[in-house]
């Protein structure tokens, strides 16, 4: 069959996902019936239309097409289109029950799908103020798998399904949820309580506090009131890691440093040319030092400069002053952390570049490798200051914005 005669007929199925119409659907089966049963139904020539039949039916609650589509094609059920929906999750968002209830009959699984944001259908019933489809999906996997995991499951951005549910104001779903085994202080990856949404969600005020009462009622509190054990622990342990790579660092410039590259001289000696001396060195001394001063006091430089930045980042760890909340010293040990990096590669730039100029015809190569570094350095420092230190916006003052409620296809 020829491409254009496949998209043609992959059109033919969407328009009758669209419409609901089972006739076009069971024409090209028996007409075509490799076209459904090889695959073609999840291949490539749905990558130009706008959404998969199934998922095009279900989110229209054509129920006849859906359980058409699973008997000629089953494997559908688990496909998903760009953005990492399935039917279940079109069914979940649209409230379509009979769809729900086919497909979890079909597959229990499916609730185990995630979209592209890393949510599973109940969140998308639960943004979506489905409660009805959220009760379905729960009770479709009661019994069968730990239903508290679900419940707490987060997404890509950390927001459970009561997250979501406060945010896009839905009150019944927050009810119902508070009722279950949800884990009402769940926190997002900003740190973020559902109470703390509640600040920025653009609810009418009497519905506000209406679900803040909800809320609290139930134990929920502000992130700010949370015990402060989970986050020093949490900083306990990066702090322990940052200790140690800065310990690893000094260890390597004080080595660096004690045994510079071609190492020290063995003995006192010097270089005599027609009766008079060029020049002389001491046991003990550095070979570097000797062949290349100018390049060893680049390379003392930057060692001394790692050296001396991871024992100010170590300072500021065992000092106890660095805390979640201390900003200026949690950027003293960034900044610290960032200039003793650098030095470390640019010493270690130094020293491959010494150690690989073994004649003045290498002085070419030798100072390329220097430029390139310097190069690599800059760009490093630019992109960090430009986009890494800058200051944030703070979750509590800009909305979160959410994927809208999904609106049927036209």
């Amino acid at each position: 069959m020829s491409l254009y005669m496949t998209n043609l007929i992959s059109r033919r199925l969407y328009e009758a996902a669209h419409n609901g119409d089972v006739n076009p659907l069971q024409e090209i089966s028996d007409r075509y019936p490799l076209l459904l049963m090889g695959g073609t139904l999840l291949d490539d020539p749905y990558d130009l239309l706008p959404e998969p039949p199934l998922q095009v039916a279900a989110s229209f609650g054509h129920f006849d097409f859906v359980v058409r589509v699973l008997e000629l094609e089953p494997a559908s059920a688990h496909h998903s289109d760009r953005q990492g929906l399935s039917a279940l999750h079109m069914a979940a968002a649209n409230g379509h029950l009979n769809i729900i209830t086919h497909l979890l009959q079909f597959d229990s699984e499916l609730c185990f799908l995630c979209s592209n944001d890393g949510r599973n259908p109940m969140h998308f019933a639960a943004m979506n103020g489905r409660l009805q489809a959220l009760r379905l999906l729960v009770g479709g996997i009661e019994g069968r798998y730990d239903v508290k995991t679900f419940l707490n499951a987060k997404d890509d951005l950390g927001f459970t399904l009561l997250h979501l549910a406060v945010y896009n104001q839905h009150l019944e779903i927050v009810q119902y949820l508070l009722g279950l085994e949800i884990e009402v202080n769940a926190l997002s990856s900003k740190g973020l309580t559902p109470l703390d949404l509640l600040i920025d969600c653009p609810m009418v005020y009497p519905k506000r506090v209406r679900t803040a009462n909800f809320l609290r009622g139930h134990g929920a509190v502000r992130s700010s009131a949370l015990s402060s054990t989970t986050s020093q622990e949490i900083w306990a342990r990066k702090k322990d890691t940052l200790m140690v790579v800065a310990s690893l660092i000094a260890t390597m410039a004080f080595q660096a440093v004690v045994n510079p590259p071609g190492g020290v001289w063995q003995e006192d000696g010097a270089h005599i040319n027609n009766s008079s001396v060029i020049s002389s060195h001491q046991a003990g001394k550095s070979v570097m030092a000797a062949k290349s001063p100018k390049l060893y006091v680049f390379f003392i430089t930057f060692a001394s400069w790692a050296f001396i930045f991871s024992l100010m980042e170590l300072l500021l760890h065992v000092s106890n002053r660095v805390s979640n909340s201390g900003m200026v010293s949690e950027a003293l040990i960034v900044y610290a952390k960032y200039m003793s990096t650098l030095s470390l590669v640019a010493t270690y730039s130094i020293s491959a570049a010494f150690l690989t100029a073994l004649s003045g015809q290498d002085a070419a190569g030798f100072t390329f490798l220097i430029s390139i570094t310097a190069i690599f350095v800059l760009l490093y420092l630019f992109f960090v200051f430009r986009y890494g230190l800058r200051k944030r916006p703070s979750p509590l003052k800009k909305p979160i914005t959410f994927p809208p409620p999904i609106p049927p296809q036209s």
